[in-house]
């Protein structure tokens, strides 16, 4: 279909049959004794069958002929439209999804008018006779369903550049039911994205990555009144949150003469974030980010964009780390990929670190993982003169959470990972001066790792992820992420070399995920003697500048050490702790749960805390961390290695 719809009309009349009857003929040459008999056997049959023992044949199907028509566009909306009047007009192969009564049978209706027309004729088998009640789906597809009046479609992943305007048969989905005339009278169930570009590249392809989903699975009822359908977008795949506009042939901006490009979007009104990539890019590219809400049957132009490729930018060109902030806005972010974590100043002599060069050489990078799909998108190694970097694309302020990134020692992500990184998409988190019972002054940033709020109203945003002690790489808590997780046992792989090669893989143990104890892996090794300066290891899970903060920082938590509170109000699934002294500042430290060292299970349950840097001593396999309920406080608490704690991030002492 182009950009134009119709209504269905029943043309052809109902078949009957009828049921001849044989004439009998009876021949008496009997006696008059077996007569008699006869005509008694006769009426005991006629006394218990009243009507012919015959089979019933099934109900008839027909061939009948439907009239069908698109609603008016609104102001500006198209479909594969005319483009002189943004009429909808149907085009020859298009087929319609017919549902007839409570029957789930999805009937393939075929356009049989001519095409071009603003109302057209679709022909196809219907029951006999034609049940008063049905419903259509346009386009056809035979994995449509109807349960009671919810239809249940897909949206697909990718659409096609139509060259002529518009956009392409088969790619503006819409739903019909019978009026009182019997006819047909579609309704579209999407908005229309208006992309004006001008510049001098040959573009092939335009990623559009929403908050809400923009393809996949969808149900709609069909008991919609004048206002129109309602669309449910129900998928939970990761590609559901983007959508492709494939562009082949290939397109040349014109520098001066904008070009006009057509996507169908299902109705969102909580923004995207829009990529143009050049032709056989993925590094050459345009990112912007709208705010815009896209609604049912409207066409949404969104500013005229003059292409111009974006300038990478260098997230490690301040320094290396084993997590970034893609915080700047829309855009490709780049990092080095040739260097373990902050480089060979994070290697600590006498850490017994199976490296003693922070270089590596990828052959290719990938995405491991995110917590929100589509945050990242367009992962590549890229090569700048002797330097290897890993190139994606972020948008934070339109999707925010968190990704792993790994680098291979294979092409295409084959062969064992030989780093990951976190890419940590929130706002920049800001400084906060802590002072701790001796009067010790640290700077903290204002949020758990991971974390993309900073308050108790970010509710389950402001938990951040979970770390086991010493590793670098952070472990989720969302559930579907979760339940896909590995684990093994530390008897088995506990060990240094298997947690880099296998960076979501939590190892299970009773105490320490290590079998073999290493108190340096946070750059802290004498963390239980507060006078000791702790530093930033390769292995450090923090941001270039900050580390895991030590075990000394919290102090003033608890309320001149009585355990008790010192925060602001009550507790509220976590405390506004005071930052330095009983009143003033706070900071929140949510109650964001933990994972258990024996099964790598999530619980939400208290005692909730924040790893240290810090050995618990020098005896122990445990761990230094806050620890806290609804009840009580206690900041030098201990815990178990292989147990999934938050953690804090403090300025490089």
């Amino acid at each position: 279909m182009r950009m134009t719809t119709q209504v269905l009309g029943i043309f052809n009349a109902t078949e009957y049959k009828q049921l001849k009857q044989n004439d009998m003929k009876f021949y008496y040459n009997i006696s008059a004794a077996l007569l008699a008999v006869a005509m008694l056997s006769a009426a005991a049959s006629c006394s218990k069958q009243e009507t012919p023992s015959l089979s019933e044949e099934p109900s008839a199907a027909q061939t009948v002929t439907l009239t069908a028509s698109m609603e008016l566009p609104d102001s500006g909306t198209k479909t594969s439209l005319n483009l002189a009047d943004n009429k909808v007009l149907w085009s020859t192969g298009d087929k319609i999804s017919v549902f007839f009564s409570d029957n789930t049978a999805n009937n393939e209706f075929t356009l049989s008018s001519v095409a071009g027309t603003e109302t057209g004729s679709f022909t196809g088998t219907a029951p006999d006779p034609v049940p008063s009640t049905f419903y259509a789906v346009y386009p056809y597809n035979s994995g449509t369903t109807i349960s009671g009046s919810t239809v249940t479609l897909n949206f697909p992943y990718e659409q096609n550049y139509n060259s002529a305007g518009g956009f392409n048969i088969n790619t503006n989905p819409a739903v019909a039911y019978t009026t009182s005339g019997g006819n047909l009278e579609f309704k579209n169930l999407c908005g229309v994205l208006k992309l004006s570009l001008t510049g001098t590249a040959t573009i092939d392809y335009i990623d559009l990555t929403g908050v809400d989903n923009l393809s996949g699975t969808a149900t709609v009822s069909m008991n919609y009144g004048s206002e129109g359908p309602t669309v449910t977008m129900t998928g939970t795949n990761s590609f559901d949150k983007s959508l492709g506009l494939y562009i082949d042939p290939p397109v040349t901006l014109d520098p001066v003469t904008p070009k006009d490009f057509y996507i169908v979007v299902p109705p969102t009104d909580k923004g995207f974030r829009v990529t143009v990539y050049e032709e056989l890019s993925f590094t050459d590219a345009l990112t912007k980010t709208s705010s815009t809400s896209i609604n049912r049957n409207k066409i949404r132009p969104m500013p005229p964009i003059t292409y111009v490729a974006d300038t990478p930018i260098d997230l490690s060109a301040a320094g290396t780390a084993n997590c970034y902030i893609p915080s700047t806005g829309a855009g490709i972010y780049i990092f080095k990929a040739n260097v373990m974590g902050n480089g060979t100043a994070g290697i600590i002599s006498g850490g017994n670190f199976p490296t003693s060069d922070a270089a590596i050489s990828p052959v290719s990078a990938s995405l491991l993982w995110e917590d929100v799909p589509g945050l990242i998108s367009a992962v590549e190694l890229v090569t700048e003169g002797s330097e290897k970097y890993v190139s994606f694309i972020a948008s934070k302020s339109i999707l925010k959470g968190n990704a792993v990134i790994a680098v291979y020692e294979g092409p295409s992500a084959t062969g064992p990972v030989l780093w990951s990184w976190h890419i940590w998409c929130t706002d920049q988190p800001t400084d906060q001066a802590y002072k701790n019972a001796a009067d010790k002054t640290f700077t903290l940033l204002d949020r758990n790792l991971g974390a993309t709020s900073n308050s108790s109203a970010g509710g389950e945003s402001s938990y951040g992820l979970h770390y086991q002690w010493g590793r670098k790489d952070p472990f989720q808590r969302t559930p579907i992420n979760l339940a896909a997780e590995n684990k093994t046992d530390a008897a088995t792989n506990g060990n240094i070399n298997y947690s880099i090669a296998h960076p979501n893989v939590f190892i299970i143990a009773s105490s320490d995920w290590l079998s073999a104890k290493n108190d340096y892996l946070w750059g802290n090794p004498q963390g239980y003697n507060t006078t000791y300066t702790a530093s930033k290891s390769i292995y450090d899970p923090c941001p270039p500048g900050y580390m895991v903060a030590p075990r000394d920082t919290w102090t003033r938590f608890d309320n001149g050490g009585n355990f008790t509170p010192n925060a602001k109000g009550s507790f509220s699934n976590g405390y506004n702790f005071f930052l330095q002294g009983t009143s003033g500042s706070t900071t929140w430290y949510p109650a964001a749960g933990w994972r258990g060292c024996l099964d790598g299970s999530l619980y939400n349950s208290g005692p909730y805390g924040d790893w240290s840097s810090s050995p618990y001593s020098s005896s122990r396999g445990g761990a230094g961390c806050l620890n806290f309920s609804s009840s009580y406080v206690d900041p030098l608490s201990s815990g178990n290695r292989a147990g999934g704690f938050s953690v804090r991030c403090s300025r490089v002492l």
